[in-house]
């Protein structure tokens, strides 16, 4: 799949949004908490469906913890921006073009 220039651009802008939302949430000591159903299908839809419930499963012990605040709901036990990966994998060639061409 390519991208144009400018698509490039305004993908690269929205997932910095994000991840800068994403700190703040972090350095705040703020996270999202989530039902069972809810957890278990970002874990699915988060890997493109390649997970089903019992890998998910296996996975929500070492990756989730219950909420204190909510003991019906969960967190996610990990720092979530080291588990981001960009929408558009790029290149190195591409990472260094938009690093030289940063305004």
């Amino acid at each position: 799949m390519i991208f144009s220039h400018d698509d490039m651009i305004r993908i690269t802008s929205m997932m910095t949004e994000h991840i800068l939302a994403m700190d703040d949430q972090q350095s705040e000591g703020r996270r999202a908490s989530y039902s069972k159903e809810e957890i278990l299908q970002k874990m699915r839809s988060g890997h493109m469906m390649a997970f089903d419930e019992e890998t998910c499963q296996i996975l929500m012990q070492r990756g989730v913890v219950k909420d204190p605040e909510d003991p019906e709901k969960f967190k996610f036990a990990h720092d979530i921006r080291v588990q981001y990966l960009p929408i558009v994998p790029l290149s190195h060639r591409q990472v260094s073009y938009l690093a030289e061409n940063y305004k």
